[in-house]
């Protein structure tokens, strides 16, 4: 469903939210042949046929029932498909956030910037959330560099061989990156110049016991 079909059901989503016996039918016809205009889905102008829709004249025969038709409406309108976008301030042009207004328990977008505070209601019961995860694999930062580092600890045979020349000599480390995922990584580089070879210890890279536990 385009986002012009998705107008006319916001319009009688916040129709019916606020109980609204008389609302602008003029506002609903004209969305509506927007979206017919836009995109005539077959779906969509079935539903309209339903509740005595006139292409001609491009307004509804009798007024219609609001819920049924927008229940309906819904119905042809896959619920994956329904975009809800970023809002903005139209005051200052910064991002509105989700607000929940608990006395009349209605979902507002409200703008956080001091001494704007501009606030609307919104239209749909959706709400935008963008999750942003920051991943950085420790291992593609190691240099053979790091193998002479003289504030690293060297293995001295006590630990690892190197996978690569099966040197038992590397510096090690540690890294807190990304603990709550994978735990605690070790990570060796050979300190074999013709090598230089980074790893993560199979022993050592295990999730911690404490997290394991909790």
């Amino acid at each position: 469903m385009t986002t012009r079909w998705v107008n006319v059901l916001d319009f009688c989503s916040a129709a019916l939210e606020d109980e609204v016996q008389s609302y602008d039918r003029d506002e609903l016809n004209t969305l509506i042949q927007a979206a017919i205009n836009d995109v005539p889905e077959k779906h969509s102008l079935a539903v309209l046929h339903t509740h005595e829709w006139d292409d001609e004249k491009g307004e509804f025969l009798a007024d219609p029932d609001l819920r049924a038709f927008k229940n309906d409406l819904d119905l042809v309108a896959p619920k994956k498909r329904r975009h809800i976008g970023i809002k903005f301030c139209p005051e200052c042009n910064n991002m509105l956030y989700p607000h929940e207004n608990k006395d009349e328990k209605k979902l507002m977008y409200r703008c956080q910037v001091d001494g704007c505070g501009y606030m609307e209601r919104a239209t749909s019961s959706c709400i935008y959330i963008n999750r942003m995860a920051h991943d950085v694999d420790t291992l593609m930062l190691v240099n053979s560099d790091m193998a002479s580092d003289p504030a690293l600890q060297h293995t001295n045979g006590r630990m690892e061989s190197c996978p690569e020349c099966d040197n038992d000599d590397a510096v090690f480390f540690q890294t807190l990156a990304n603990r709550d995922v994978s735990g605690m990584r070790l990570y060796f580089v050979c300190s074999n110049r013709d090598c230089g070879h980074a790893w993560v210890s199979k022993a050592y890279g295990q999730k911690d016991p404490a997290l394991a536990e909790e």
